[in-house]
């Protein structure tokens, strides 16, 4: 954002002659500040992380704000269906400065992991990026067990999935904390969410 109010500056006399744009610049400069406030981070969410000279980088799915089907819909991709996955979602939002803009969430899963970015930008001038967060956000899957009393197996590498299932026995694989119905030889199903270690 500091190029921004720098450029801003440069035309301060320009703009001052013009009182229809000082709005414009106003609400740039608060957009700036509360930009900067938006994507704070650290501490205890785990959520973020820094890298790249200080661009966050969400590390959840849960973080990406994603419309709730797309979410499960992604949470619940098998191993051979996330080898493909690739996918861009837009959305319209209204700052409380009533600015629009448009964010826009782009994944797809690369080396174990779902990476992407979220990009926000002014609705009317979409070269002009007010924020940018990276997404890094690591897949770990859980066997679904052959039965009631055998352990669960969990893996971060979708390469080692077919080995650990041939020694495991494991029916399949979904990805850990993904909400799962197990239903078992001789019992009702119960819906269980595989964060189970």
């Amino acid at each position: 954002m500091n190029w921004i109010y720098t450029k801003l500056c440069l035309h301060t006399s320009s703009v001052l002659r013009q009182k229809a744009l000082l709005p414009m610049l106003l609400i740039l400069m608060v957009m700036g500040t509360n930009m900067q406030s938006a994507f704070a981070f650290g501490g205890k969410d785990s959520a973020f992380k820094a890298v790249n000279n200080g661009i966050p980088t969400i590390t959840t799915l849960e973080a990406c704000k994603l419309p709730g089907d797309m979410y499960s819909r992604i949470k619940h991709l098998s191993p051979d269906a996330i080898l493909g996955f690739k996918e861009e979602f837009q959305a319209t939002n209204i700052t409380d400065e009533g600015v629009e803009i448009m964010s826009t969430v782009t994944l797809r899963f690369y080396n174990n992991h779902i990476i992407g970015y979220i990009k926000d930008a002014l609705l009317n001038n979409s070269s002009q990026i007010i924020g940018k967060s990276m997404v890094d956000i690591p897949v770990e899957w859980m066997c679904i067990p052959p039965g009631p009393n055998h352990p669960f197996h969990f893996s971060n590498n979708i390469k080692e999935l077919i080995a650990i299932a041939g020694v495991e026995g494991c029916k399949n694989w979904v990805q850990k904390d993904a909400e799962i119905q197990l239903t078992f030889f001789g019992e009702k199903g119960k819906k269980k969410k595989s964060s189970k270690k």
